[in-house]
């Protein structure tokens, strides 16, 4: 995953971990997997580029993100070369993508078998993968991409420069829409504060669109819930300061990093309690969490709590814990992470 002209947005964690490892000294010679297709024709280039790194190896260690296919694929450059190979586990291709069939399973199993080490994103998926997988724990480091506080951080006057109200409720979600990002069910629970004077906008665009811009429709909430499609970063950091609160209402997040990417412009976020999402935001305290999953009475319930406080010392205290949480997962630090098991894993590669 790389963004590229077609697909800004694909594996920007990718990129901006690259940049901040970049300012840390460490090169990168590249092979990139980047359109988000299922064209076969992007694979066959992938491996070409493989080919090509391995004939000029002036490079210590091997970085793939995803195990499959991936971390799969860069096994060739590995035994060729015998260099170590590092891959990072980013959620679907653990949780989603092994139990599709058993030729994806096995690939899976072999590649998580012959690195010479896994990080997982979080302590979550850790778990996951060491149990279902079999691997031992000491195998596989936590560590996220994190959020990139250069892209985004707090913003004064947003809802001036977006001609928003200073007065009213502002909701935002970000992402992909897609079914399990759940949008249809913040969709839902908003319906449920109809006597509020709140909008919510949905930024992002997917295969989703067309549904939900139905759904949005049949629930007579034109006026309240906004579909953006996608906007530029610039704009897209002005939503996320304007927003007095950020809803993530996914069904499965391996860690989750568009709550904190809303923590780092000074906005709490409310999430289900799934995955990742509880290692950073903490209940009560710079967001909150909605349990069980997919409850749509208890996801309104606490969006109505947020607006019922957004006046008072509780709300700033909100605030200023989210800004502090996100700043301590930036990516700048999660670099310096990774950058120091690098370091290890060459050297005892050397041993």
């Amino acid at each position: 995953m790389y963004p590229s002209n077609s697909y800004p947005e694909y594996g920007i964690f990718v990129y901006r971990l690259e940049k901040a490892l970049s300012k840390l000294g460490i090169q990168f010679r590249k092979a990139i997997i980047k359109e988000k297709s299922k064209k076969i024709q992007k694979y066959l280039t992938f491996i070409k580029e493989l080919y090509n790194l391995t004939k000029n190896a002036d490079f210590d260690i091997i970085f793939a993100h995803y195990i499959f296919p991936t971390a799969f694929l860069s096994l060739y450059t590995k035994f060729c070369l015998k260099k170590p190979l590092v891959a990072v586990a980013h959620g679907g291709d653990i949780e989603v993508m092994p139990w599709r069939n058993k030729i994806y399973y096995y690939a899976t199993l072999f590649t998580l078998k012959r690195c010479d080490h896994i990080v997982a994103v979080s302590e979550y998926l850790k778990e996951t993968l060491c149990r279902k997988f079999n691997i031992p724990e000491k195998k596989v480091s936590v560590i996220n991409c994190g959020v990139d506080t250069t892209s985004f951080y707090p913003v004064k006057e947003a809802r001036e420069k977006l001609s928003l109200s200073p007065s009213q409720f502002i909701i935002v979600n970000t992402g992909s829409l897609i079914p399990q990002k759940g949008q249809h069910l913040l969709i839902e629970a908003v319906r449920k504060l109809k006597e509020l004077d709140f909008k919510l906008f949905l930024i992002g665009a997917g295969k989703e669109f067309l549904r939900l811009k139905k759904l949005i429709e049949q629930k007579n909430l034109t006026e309240k819930v906004i579909l953006t499609g996608r906007v530029s970063p610039e704009k897209l950091l002005l939503y996320l300061n304007a927003a007095d609160l950020y809803v993530q209402p996914s069904l499965r997040e391996s860690f989750g990093i568009a709550p904190l990417e809303a923590m780092a412009c000074g906005t709490p976020a409310i999430a289900f309690k799934v995955g990742g999402i509880p290692e950073y935001l903490k209940d009560g305290v710079n967001g909150y969490l909605v349990s069980p999953p997919g409850d749509i009475e208890a996801l309104a319930e606490k969006i109505k709590e947020v607006n019922s406080i957004r006046f008072t010392p509780g709300y700033t205290s909100l605030k200023e814990e989210a800004l502090k949480t996100a700043n301590q997962f930036s990516t700048y630090k999660q670099a310096e992470i990774f950058s120091s098991m690098f370091t290890g894993v060459i050297s005892k590669q050397s041993d």
